[in-house]
């Protein structure tokens, strides 16, 4: 018998930093997806069986720019290019990824009669005068924690119709293995992400600094590039730390893996940003590590302290406090008799809310509840 089809949409499918979305569209078991999106990007790396492209019309493209198609709706031409792509498809479920995506899916749900599920991802919820349209047509409004729930319904989603799903991962891609110290010696601290503000990653250069005071012999990884590479270079020649921090920038899924097989620590130290963007949820690196054995050092920001085990699987700070990392990443990095412990408990943790069979499971039952009541 054929399988229900999803329509999943994105504005481009995908990015490298979005494997979340990737883990989720790739493991349906009762559901079929097909992928909408503007454009594509690493499909070698994030394939997709069915994908329909929907192409902005040159002719307008130049001087209207996704900002804008995003604050008025997007265009009356964009959203019947979306209607049409549906229309080779007998969909039963529509699910939007990010606000934007879940404005994409709202007029092939409107026209067709069509439940839509959007999950949202935390930078969606500052532009806060798109939603008032999607909120009221909507059926479902994913979020990874019970903080972004709270920040959903204050932007006016309907609390009525917010559910949390946890974000999830393949945690047999990342082998778990416990944490020694090399032959050397070294310790190495890891950081991974976007040289955003909300990252964090100043905080992390300096509290990394600091905790080196303690623990000479540490060194520090940076995986990720952005905006603000100038700043962290900046930070990295300030605290004088020379060969003992390195960014390798944007790296392939591959040597992502090599580079934190061969962590002992995880380092976390996001915060929020002066437009008021925040991680949403967590970062997905921080299931990924715990997966694979890292302890974890991080701050309360977001959803953080729910998909990790403070005290257990991770020692946590505030966010913005430098010193707080610097003496929790101190404190890691002194007890290396730990983290064993630490690594087993994070992998638990994962295993039992986070792996993505269980996360498509509760997300399938959804949307057969959507389908049988679709109001």
């Amino acid at each position: 018998m054929n399988r229900p089809l999803v329509g999943h949409f994105r504005k481009t499918w995908l990015g490298r930093t979005e494997t979340f979305i990737h883990e989720i569209v790739s493991h349906h078991v009762r559901y079929e997806p097909v992928v909408f999106c503007e454009g594509t990007e690493n499909l070698d790396e994030f394939p997709a069986k069915t994908i329909e492209q929907i192409e902005f019309p040159r002719k307008l493209a130049g001087f209207i720019d996704a900002n804008l198609r995003i604050r008025f709706n997007r265009t009356p031409i964009l959203n019947r290019r979306y209607r049409r792509a549906a229309r080779k498809h007998n969909l039963a479920i529509l699910h939007g990824h990010f606000g934007w995506g879940g404005i994409a899916a709202l007029p092939v749900a409107l026209r067709r009669g069509l439940p839509l599920a959007t999950t949202f991802y935390g930078v969606d919820l500052t532009a806060r005068a798109s939603y008032a349209r999607l909120f009221k047509g909507g059926s479902l409004f994913l979020v990874e924690g019970p903080r972004m729930e709270k920040a959903l319904a204050a932007i006016g989603a309907p609390a009525g119709k917010i559910e949390i799903q946890p974000i999830a991962i393949s945690a047999d891609k990342f082998p778990f293995r416990a944490r020694r110290p090399g032959a050397d010696g070294k310790i190495k601290a890891l950081m991974v992400g976007r040289f955003v503000e909300k990252k964090g990653l100043p905080d992390g250069i300096r509290a990394f600094a600091r905790a080196r005071r303690e623990v000479p012999d540490m060194e520090l990884d940076v995986i990720g590039d952005g905006p603000l590479r100038g700043e962290i270079e900046r930070a990295i020649e300030e605290e004088n730390l020379g060969g003992a921090a390195r960014l390798h920038g944007f790296v392939s899924r591959d040597e992502y893996r090599e580079i934190s097989d061969g962590a002992h620590i995880m380092l976390v130290p996001s915060r929020t940003a002066a437009d008021g963007d925040t991680e949403g949820g967590a970062p997905t690196v921080l299931l990924e590590m715990q997966a694979a054995g890292l302890p974890v050092v991080a701050t309360r920001h977001a959803d953080i302290p729910f998909v990790v085990r403070e005290g257990e699987s991770a020692l946590l700070a505030n966010e913005g406090d430098a010193d707080g990392l610097a003496a929790a990443l101190a404190e890691v990095a002194s007890h290396p008799e730990r983290w064993d412990r630490m690594g087993r408990a994070g992998r638990a943790h994962v295993e039992a809310q986070h792996d993505v069979a269980g996360a498509i499971t509760e997300l399938e039952a959804r949307y057969d509840r959507l389908w049988e009541n679709p109001a």
